[in-house]
């Protein structure tokens, strides 16, 4: 199989696709930072040596930590942050410099899991991903514009919005929640310095005016007087209207371990309460209540999306694990564990619906396993997109994967982000005639809904000028983020991902590539018609080995310069059906 790159510019290369079943294209794989080069923003000769997972922002900018080595640099300046797109890379923040607005404060040993970008360009992240090190102080949050992205909180220091005293002692999340507004969101747990742990809250705000938004021991509305907030459970979601949503325990009055979870929506101003442990579920009929409860996702119109288990009439274990989504006075159920799988065959049942997103739009990201007729450990798994109630399956374990030969499978299904156009990416395993040198990939779904092979172990991708490389390994930041709640996310709304590549000469890099458009079949010069001008496309291929990236007509992954015969063929189908019509 044809699998080498074709260089089209100095700073980026074209790489043949397939969507779906019906068609190739190309697409153009963008490179920002590469080991053994430049470091930008750095002295002359500072070259990147490490990197960490990119993430992306709503306006296209790539954020992600890197090591350097060269002139000058030691151990006590040896790490930064960059924020940019492709060519216009910046300096965000480098261990050993002060921000701009704070000249005493000075970054310690940066070491993030992740960066979060939003809209603005401002950075958010964690300074590093354990302990105190190398005598430097514990870790702290971080937030603001390249350049003058300021402490926000640390441990060990005074908690914000409380008395004189009490200081931050434990911070249980590396990923920072940071909106498109510039507000930070972050749970922790204080000490008063005689007890190990004097209570537990939630802050929010801008870095330099964080404010406590629910502390442990507050009152919860809606669950009856005398009832309070226990422990928050994981990271409290936060999008840009300033809409939070959280999974909490509950203690006080009539509080037992039948009643004591619940997930919550709104502000500080007036929480509202969205499901709880012991109430009547929604969308399951009389008699049956929710049993455990997990917030999941918050769209930037304040939709909510949750996981949980029920209890009640007819419930048992295979019955029991449910999905919900939607207004958070108003929750839908979207899937229910035992009923018919949307998009397989008859018989095929969901097993664990595990994870759910959901977006402004209302579309639902779902990953479940299945359960049925006709189902075994090689078919168990699948993700569906869609509103509730209209899921479309995009994937399931065992599918032909497209731009693979037709014995390549998909096996098992990861999960990956969900953006506001109701697209996903993520890395999958992959089984059939291959090996470990090829058996995984990035794909991604288009505007319609079909899965788009963006990246392949095994490829060639010219990641620098006049320098080609073997792909052998490929990572993506690892996240249940929409872009809207705050998370850090390698997806935005413009179908950009960005993602980590190593190669077989051990060198790595950053790159940002861009899920193309529908395109029309046959449309072989990307043009929007299928006319003339796409059979001379096909020719020049054939001839030359140039302007192939269309011309894979049958969808075996390989272009018409290695495959005219059966290419040819398909070709003339489409060109007849479909002659001087433009693209849908």
């Amino acid at each position: 199989m044809n699998r080498t790159t074709i260089v089209v510019t100095t700073t980026a290369a074209v790489v043949l696709i397939a969507c779906g079943g019906v068609r190739a294209g190309t697409i153009e794989i963008q490179t920002l930072a590469f080991v053994g080069e430049q470091a930008d923003g750095m002295p002359e000769g500072v070259q990147f040596s490490y990197f960490s997972m990119p993430s992306i922002g709503s306006g296209g900018q790539i954020a992600f930590a890197a090591t350097v080595t060269g002139p000058g640099i030691t151990q006590d300046n040896d790490r930064g942050i960059w924020l940019g797109p492709p060519g216009g890379l910046v300096l965000a923040a480098r261990e050993g410099d002060s921000p701009a607005s704070m000249p005493t404060e000075v970054y310690p040993e940066l070491q993030p899991f992740a960066v979060a970008v939003n809209r603005a360009g401002h950075i958010a992240f964690y300074d590093s991903i354990g302990p105190e090190k190398r005598g430097e102080p514990p870790m702290g949050l971080w937030a603001g514009p390249p350049g003058d992205a300021r402490l926000a909180a640390r441990l060990g220091e005074q908690a914000a919005d409380m008395v004189t005293g009490f200081d931050y002692a434990y911070f249980p999340e590396y990923t920072p929640v940071f909106s498109d507004t510039g507000h930070l969101s972050f749970h922790a747990s204080i000490t008063d310095g005689v007890t190990t742990t004097a209570g537990f809250g939630v802050w929010s705000g801008p870095p330099e005016a964080l404010s406590l938004a629910v502390r442990i021991g507050d009152p919860a509305p809606d669950v009856g007087e005398g009832v309070l907030f226990d422990m928050i459970r994981e990271m409290p979601l936060l999008n840009s209207t300033g809409q939070y949503f959280f999974s909490s325990y509950l203690s006080g009055d009539g509080i037992t371990f039948a009643n004591d979870e619940a997930v919550w929506s709104g502000s500080p101003a007036g929480f509202v309460l969205v499901a709880r442990e012991g109430d009547p579920a929604d969308g399951v009929g009389a008699g049956i209540d929710y049993d455990y409860v997990y917030a999941k996702s918050l769209s930037a119109t304040g939709l909510v999306a949750f996981t949980g288990t029920l209890e009640g009439s007819g419930v048992g274990s295979g019955n029991k694990r449910g999905a919900w989504a939607g207004a958070p006075d108003n929750p839908l159920l979207v899937v229910r564990q035992d009923d018919p799988a949307a998009g397989a065959p008859a018989g095929v049942k969901y097993n664990y619906p595990n994870r759910i997103l959901i977006n402004q739009a209302g579309q639902v990201l779902v990953n479940a396993s299945l359960k049925g007729t006709g189902v075994d450990s090689d078919n168990n798994t699948a993700s569906w997109i869609g509103p509730p109630g209209n899921l479309q399956m995009i994937v399931r374990e065992d599918d032909h994967a497209p731009g693979a030969p037709s014995d390549v499978k998909f096996s098992g299904i990861s999960s990956g982000p969900l953006n506001g156009q109701g697209q996903t990416v993520f890395i999958n395993y992959l089984r059939g005639n291959i090996t470990s040198a090829d058996d995984r990939a990035l794909y991604g779904t288009d505007a319609s809904g079909r899965l788009c092979l963006l990246v392949r172990e095994g490829d060639e991708i010219e990641v620098l000028p006049g320098v080609t490389h073997t792909v052998i390994s490929i990572y993506l930041l690892s996240t249940e983020g929409n872009g809207e709640d705050g998370r850090p996310t390698p997806f935005n709304d413009a179908g950009q991902v960005a993602f980590m590549a190593t190669f077989d000469d051990g060198s790595r890099g950053i790159f940002a590539v861009t899920i193309p458009n529908p395109q029309c079949a046959g449309d072989t010069n990307g043009d929007g018609f299928v006319d003339g001008r796409d059979l001379a496309n096909f020719v020049t291929c054939v001839l030359s080995g140039s302007y192939c990236g269309g011309t894979d007509m049958d969808s075996d992954g390989e272009t018409a310069e290695a495959d005219i015969t059966d290419d040819l063929s398909a070709f003339v189908d489409k060109l007849l059906d479909d002659a001087d019509t433009s693209c849908p």
